[in-house]
């Protein structure tokens, strides 16, 4: 152990300055594995965050196409041919003239 005196009353230890070198390092070494393990997180975190994107997307995307192919699907069920179809199917006649039946205004009907 040796003290070094630089003549302003200060004594210095060698021995003691080597350990706070010491631990300084060791703390820097530390925070580096540390931040480094927090950089690996944030890195797999954002990896994921994508593939939901990007599975998302393709979802999206699959959705999109069966929404066009239904509106087509319902454009041709609700053409005017299958109206025609509909109403022979449901037995619907034709009309001719239409009578309207006239109420005078102070007549009620009740039961």
């Amino acid at each position: 152990m040796f003290r070094i005196s630089n003549g302003v009353r200060r004594t210095f230890n060698i021995n003691q300055s080597a350990q706070k070198i010491n631990h300084f390092w060791r703390l820097s070494l530390f925070l580096i594995f540390a931040l480094l393990g927090f950089y690996i997180f944030q890195l797999n975190e954002i990896t994921k965050g994508m593939e939901l994107v990007k599975n998302y997307d393709k979802e999206l995307r699959k959705l999109s196409e069966e929404n066009k192919l239904l509106e087509i699907k319902f454009s041709q069920l609700n053409s005017m041919a299958n109206l025609g179809l509909l109403v022979e199917k449901l037995n619907f006649d034709e009309t001719g003239k239409i009578d309207y039946i006239k109420i005078p205004e102070g007549v009620v009907a009740t039961k």
